[in-house]
């Protein structure tokens, strides 16, 4: 075989030697997740974990009478954002007031909170009270719960809207107050897996 029929045979047993070892190199490395920037929430000292903490939500329970009882924290992302005004107005229709008539959104309290450690990140606390009569996440039926009160920390980031929200006897949920207030004031922007985008529309209690 001559230098000059060699020379090609050469060069393409380079490649396909090159080629073999790119495809080994690929295989031995690790899959790449994709990141993104988004909020991380600190659960207030107290606040137990009811599930495993996703990308997408997490639940805790909040006993602040340790004789009294335990009511539930859900936190769940909506990419799909909402103005605040619907949400609230929507909170509201689950409360009647003493004339038994639907809550307005303007019967809702409001008070912003400043997260210190996200710059560029809002937050407001809503707080209702009243007969409550909307869905709770236990599944129970809708009925009249007279004296009840709920709060809802709309935080938005980001990546998305969060909200927490909280349900239960007026007495016991005045006392949440500050777990909720240092779960905004404690979020902070890191990198997040995101994950499979939720149905914002099918959960009208957010």
């Amino acid at each position: 075989m001559t230098r000059r029929a060699t020379l090609p045979l050469l060069v393409a047993c380079a490649l396909a030697l090159a080629g073999g070892l790119a495809a080994a190199q690929d295989g031995l490395e690790p899959p790449r997740v994709r990141r993104e920037r988004g909020l991380v929430f600190k659960a207030p000292e107290g606040w137990r974990p009811t599930e495993p903490i996703e990308p997408e939500r997490a639940a805790w329970t909040v006993r602040p009478d340790p004789e009294g009882p335990r009511l539930r924290v859900t936190l769940l992302r909506h990419r799909v954002r909402r103005p605040l005004a619907e949400r609230v107005a929507t909170w509201a229709g689950h409360f009647e007031g003493e004339d038994g008539e639907p809550l307005a959104a303007d019967a809702a309290e409001r008070e912003e909170v400043d997260p210190t450690e996200a710059d560029g990140v809002t937050a407001t606390l809503v707080a209702l009270r009243g007969t409550f009569s909307g869905p709770l996440d236990t599944g129970e039926e809708r009925r009249a719960r007279p004296g009840w009160a709920a709060l809802h920390l709309v935080v938005d980031g980001p990546d998305a809207t969060w909200v927490a929200s909280l349900v239960g006897p007026a007495a016991v949920v005045d006392r949440c107050r500050d777990g909720m207030r240092a779960l905004a004031r404690d979020v902070r922007v890191g990198l997040i897996d995101p994950d499979v985008e939720p149905d914002d529309g099918g959960d009208e209690r957010r």
